[in-house]
């Protein structure tokens, strides 16, 4: 586990792990980056995702063809910075603390806009409904 399949041609896809099969089928389409000893998995999966990196890989491929291409040669000189492995750790335990942070306050936006959703259906249901009908009510 730890290696990660990479889109070379075309819109650069989403670096993620492989899943954990026994047999795979790849197209000449991907990279598979196996993380080298003193580098975690997880940090190179996320520096893989920066967006400087991103933004780097773009300006590097070729546009010369109808489809952009990356090549090997410039998937290995990907600029990502290499701290010691404690800092890598210290890295990635902030990320996912904070992705948990974000994940929570998704759900409490989500469940905000449903509120001020069934609020709003509310009152212009109470807003369009014919005076004579809401004096009626009120009488009763």
């Amino acid at each position: 586990m730890g290696d990660i399949v990479f889109a070379r041609k075309g819109r650069l896809g989403l670096p993620r792990f492989l899943p954990p099969l026994e047999k795979y089928t790849f197209s000449h389409t991907v990279f598979i980056i196996k993380p080298f000893d003193g580098v975690l998995p997880r940090y190179l999966l996320l520096s893989l995702r920066r967006t400087s990196v991103v933004d780097w890989l773009t300006n590097e491929m070729n546009q010369n063809t109808g489809v952009p291409t990356l090549g090997k040669d410039k998937t290995e000189r990907i600029p990502i910075p290499l701290p010691p492995l404690p800092e890598q750790r210290r890295i990635v335990a902030k990320v996912d603390e904070l992705m948990a942070i974000c994940d929570r306050l998704e759900v409490s936006l989500a469940a905000a806009t449903d509120a001020r959703r069934r609020l709003l259906d509310a009152l212009l249901a109470e807003a369009l409904v014919p005076v004579d009908e809401r004096q009626m009510e009120a009488a009763e």
